[in-house]
């Protein structure tokens, strides 16, 4: 039982070491999306008919951190002013 504690924990550290992002990660060209992109997204409830809730805008920018390249994405979420009265969502 002490041993596979062991193994689990080694096999955690190994998949959580330190990624690089930019423009090469482990040979693989990223191709999803670049820096100073911004995507906006809609947001809907359905009941049989789709009710507009709000959006939902992402941000990418690449940044410096402790010396590498990273990504920095911010999410940036609003309700329609309807659904403010049921649930709020602040800030």
């Amino acid at each position: 039982m002490r041993l596979n504690t062991s193994v689990f924990v080694f096999l955690l550290m190994a998949i959580s070491a330190p990624m690089k992002a930019g423009d090469d990660f482990c040979g693989i060209r990223n191709t999803s999306f670049q820096a100073n992109e911004v995507t906006t997204y809609r947001v809907y409830y359905t009941l049989g008919i789709y009710f507009a809730a709000g959006e939902a805008t992402l941000h990418s920018s690449l940044e410096q951190l402790n010396g590498k390249t990273v990504y920095h994405i911010v999410v940036d979420g609003k309700t329609n002013g309807f659904y403010d009265k049921f649930f709020k969502v602040q800030p």
